[in-house]
């Protein structure tokens, strides 16, 4: 009996396999599941996947056969996504001065652990400090901006104002154009006015003792006073040169008392008024201020009698002595 060959498909180790058998061997291959002719024929594709190698996205083609184990391993279908590597601008320390620079996203992370910050770095403001420094030999406070700080601290000079230096006053003495002059100085001065020949202290004032006549307790009184003491007995109504002598024959009346119980005795003058000669009666201490203005004692010789200028009483002359007393000097008759 002739067992010819035939050709079956038999899944082999769970590959679909094309074998030859001999007829007679059919039944045991159709009982597991074997097909007669040839298996099909499969075609075993290229695939694109993206998988991870060496930590980085890698697109791969690979056999559609190899999928599953690729697939096991994380991999995607489909080529890796394309990443830009971008430039971004960050602000980084540089030998200790913050500078804005651009990098590469990528190259982010080894910058960020230097302490680098994302974005340019801030503007910094050159802000106007106060300083102490010598110049010509002097200390002086100066203006500058911070950033110049460096060079001036390297000449020696401190942070804030110069300390403030207290300058008194001093009075000297020192001769201009040969006449002592007292001055007040600054004391850092005083060497350059002491080459000079000055001394310290006010100029010695040459105060000479003058004569005057006051009225004191309203009697006229001689006085001699400093030449520096006029003006405060001038406002009083003293009069320079020594006060006329009274006589007790000058007395024509009694007149008030005075609070310490003495009597103001009353004398006749004679005083120019608005042009025309006058008799008077006045007090005693009146006296100094007639004085002054050129009254004489006595009566006038004819009153309303005019006087020319060149013929009144000037202050200085002898006085009208009361008649009985001495040999009467009058005003000329015009």
């Amino acid at each position: 009996m002739v067992d010819p060959d035939i050709t079956i498909c038999a899944l082999i180790n769970n590959v679909p396999t094309t074998k030859v058998i001999k007829q007679s061997q059919w039944p045991q291959y159709q009982a597991v599941g074997a097909t007669l002719g040839p298996c099909p024929v499969v075609v075993d594709n290229d695939i694109t996947i993206c998988v991870l190698l060496n930590n980085k996205p890698t697109t791969k083609v690979i056999k559609e056969s190899q999928w599953p184990q690729y697939q096991a391993q994380g991999a995607t279908l489909g080529p890796c996504p394309v990443v830009v590597d971008s430039d971004i601008t960050i602000c980084v320390t540089l030998n200790g001065k913050r500078i804005t620079t651009t990098i590469k996203q990528s190259q982010w992370p080894q910058y960020q652990a230097q302490g680098a910050t994302l974005g340019p770095c801030p503007p910094v403001e050159d802000k106007n400090i106060t300083i102490c420094v010598l110049q010509n030999n002097k200390p002086t406070t100066k203006v500058i901006k911070e950033s110049e700080w460096p060079q001036y601290q390297a000449q020696g000079a401190t942070m804030g104002p110069c300390p403030t230096v207290q300058e008194n006053d001093i009075v000297i003495c020192y001769t201009v154009k040969g006449v002592p002059t007292t001055a007040t100085i600054k004391e850092s001065q005083w060497p350059q006015y002491q080459a000079l020949g000055a001394t310290l202290g006010p100029c010695p004032v040459n105060d000479p003792d003058i004569t005057i006549c006051v009225t004191l307790n309203m009697v006229p009184t001689t006085l001699v006073i400093k030449q520096s003491q006029w003006p405060q007995y001038q406002a009083q109504g003293a009069v320079l040169g020594a006060c006329p002598p009274i006589n007790q024959t000058d007395t024509v009346t009694q007149g008030q008392t005075s609070t310490s119980g003495s009597v103001n005795p009353q004398w006749v003058i004679c005083v120019l008024e608005n042009g025309v000669y006058v008799t008077k009666t006045i007090f005693v201490s009146e006296w100094p201020a007639y004085y002054a203005l050129g009254a004489t004692k006595g009566a006038c010789p004819t009153d309303g009698t005019k006087s020319s200028s060149s013929e009144e009483q000037k202050p200085g002359e002898t006085p009208i002595e009361k008649p009985g007393s001495q040999p009467v000097q009058r005003p000329k008759k015009p």
